[in-house]
């Protein structure tokens, strides 16, 4: 179960078992309940007997049909923060949980939590992504190579095109990306531009800037890692 900070409640994100389907829709929120007590204190809990500790709340019993004897719970823990838990219910031999099994879970909570970290590295990475080639379409409205919105434009009409086309997925997404960056190699070329256009005697001067701005863009872009899978676009 991982943690949505904002409602403070926990929802089932993977379960296992007869009734893994049917408990998917519930939520747990902080504080209550035995996952929300782990969830809030960041502690492990053992319990032999959930009909003896009135931290355990039936609703969930009582909606999926379900009789719950005992349980051990576990918190995931990312860079010091809680950021969900993780439960088992009833052992299969009819045992009580322990120590041994404690440890056991704890280690499979710490897979899920480097699963989790490395998720929010990329979700990161995309983020910043996405905020470089805002500032990049910016920086050549501002140097009115095109009129505002005129980038999106043609990057929806490419997209449109690879659809048809039957591009999908991470392709799909970088022809999105090639498309809004285009022209990004006329903002260098632009300067040289201005300079030459003030003499005609510079007009083929002028002509050959703008034929290459695309050499250009590749050369500003590909010193940007992340740019690597857009640039033969």
């Amino acid at each position: 179960m991982l943690l949505n900070k904002e409602k403070r409640e926990l929802y089932f994100k993977a379960s296992l078992g007869k009734k893994s389907q049917e408990i998917r829709k519930y939520k747990v929120k902080i504080g209550q309940g035995i996952a929300g007590w782990v969830a809030e204190k960041g502690k492990s809990l053992i319990i032999d007997d959930v009909t003896r500790d009135n931290r355990w709340k039936k609703d969930f019993d009582n909606a999926i049909k379900f009789k719950t004897k005992s349980i051990i719970c576990v918190p995931l823990i990312l860079e010091k923060e809680i950021v969900g838990v993780m439960e088992v219910i009833n052992k299969k031999d009819k045992t009580y949980f322990g120590k041994n099994d404690e440890e056991i879970l704890n280690s499979f909570a710490n897979q899920v939590v480097i699963a989790l970290w490395n998720a929010n590295i990329i979700k990161d990475l995309n983020n910043y992504f996405i905020n470089i080639i805002e500032i990049l379409i910016q920086a050549m409205e501002n140097e009115s190579l095109g009129p505002k919105g005129h980038f999106v434009k043609m990057a929806r009409l490419a997209t449109q095109i690879g659809n048809k086309l039957g591009v999908t997925g991470k392709d799909y997404e970088n022809l999105y990306y090639a498309s809004l960056l285009h022209d990004i190699g006329k903002i260098k070329v632009k300067r040289k531009i201005d300079i030459n256009f003030k003499s005609e005697e510079n007009l083929h001067l002028v002509q050959n800037e703008v034929s290459i701005h695309p050499v250009v863009g590749e050369n500003m872009l590909k010193q940007i890692n992340l740019f690597k899978d857009i640039i033969p676009i």
